[in-house]
């Protein structure tokens, strides 16, 4: 069978770890450059097979232990890995990745500055070995975090992990999250405990999703630079293509710390960085469920909506809302309804303890 040579698979693990915002902006990309984007999604690694691009591209989902398998499963193949920070183990495979290391030192200088120099690591995957880049980084400006301040989220619920954490939150006055849902997960929690962010402990995540601008505390948060990594990740895509010969090649995008109220709202003095800086199932076995339905519904829902909403929630009927809004009773409705099966819930009062839960702003 002839393979296509303007055609870009990008071959995603089950993990929804792939912004449909991000992916809207692959697609215009390739389409302006003539290339055909298309998604290999798999449920499970033994499903890694067929007719692929070459280059292809694959998402950093996989686990660890999966990268060291690619050369010997498709020997003739070079891929590029959308990534974290994790270090792949195949020799014909590229990256396009953040600087993890600087951001480990400019988060921790950044903690360290406001005081807050007791810090615990909180819902690292074991595997993808972040947490260890973060403690030595933390060694190289004399702050030190130990194995015990580390608490991973390896293979067990999330909900685990936050026990252990509360067991020894007194000994700390900083977290940091692997992720933004991990994020506000702890946030919503230590509340239940009367822990307050930021007073108590300041909270700093990693992906500056919706999420951590849309709830109360908004979260200080790594923003990733997603939609540059996918450029990046296709001006490679060309430049391997046009070079068969060239095995591997390793591009470093920037990031930036968007400051939050999780942190007190605390600016650095001085700006010292050289640059700018498993199934769905199995993030539900993780705890993560909800926050993922919530992630997802907050990226498809809009002003209007978020009014709606604010409405129903003080008990008004779809007639005064539609009237407020210029609309007709019957769009509410059907507005109402979109939300609902967007986020997968049963009712609007579902809906709403939801979004009360981790104190969404309407």
């Amino acid at each position: 069978m002839k393979r296509n040579n303007n055609v870009l698979h990008f071959v995603k693990y089950k993990w929804p770890s792939l912004d449909s915002n991000v992916w809207k902006r692959f697609c215009t990309i390739c389409h302006q450059n003539g290339i055909v984007p298309e998604i290999i999604e798999i449920q499970d690694e033994s499903d890694f097979c067929g007719m692929l691009s070459d280059p292809f591209v694959i998402n950093w989902n996989f686990s660890h232990p999966f990268f060291g398998q690619i050369d010997h499963l498709l020997p003739m193949h070079r891929s590029i890995l959308l990534t974290e920070g994790v270090e792949p183990s195949s020799r014909r495979m590229s990256t396009v990745s953040p600087d993890l290391a600087q951001i480990a030192r400019e988060v921790i200088s950044y903690l360290s500055e406001a005081g807050r120099e007791k810090i615990a690591l909180f819902a690292f995957d074991f595997y993808l070995k972040k947490h260890k880049v973060f403690s030595k980084e933390a060694e190289q400006i004399g702050c030190i975090i130990r194995e015990e301040d580390v608490f991973l989220n390896d293979v067990n619920q999330i909900s685990d992990c936050f026990a252990r954490l509360l067991s020894r939150i007194d000994k700390y006055n900083a977290v940091i999250c692997a992720n933004d849902m991990a994020a506000l997960y702890l946030i919503t929690e230590l509340a239940k405990f009367g822990i307050r962010v930021p007073e108590d402990v300041f909270v700093v995540a990693q992906g500056n999703s919706l999420v951590t601008q849309s709830t109360v505390p908004s979260i200080t948060s790594i923003d990733l630079l997603s939609e540059q990594q996918v450029e990046q990740c296709i001006a490679l895509w060309k430049h391997l293509k046009r070079n068969p010969d060239i095995i591997r090649a390793q591009i470093t995008i920037g990031h930036r710390l968007v400051v939050g109220e999780s942190t007190a709202g605390f600016e650095q003095k001085d700006k010292w960085r050289d640059k700018p800086l498993y199934t769905y199932n199995e993030i539900e076995e993780r705890g993560y469920g909800e926050l993922v339905k919530l992630k997802n519904f907050l990226k498809n829902t809009d002003e209007v909506d978020r009014k709606i909403l604010h409405a129903i929630a003080e008990n008004k009927k779809y007639e005064d809302i539609g009237a407020e809004n210029f609309m007709t009773a019957g769009a509410i409705k059907y507005r109402m309804r979109k939300m609902l099966q967007s986020f997968g819930a049963n009712d609007r009062q579902e809906l709403l303890s939801v979004l009360q839960k981790y104190n969404i702003k309407l």
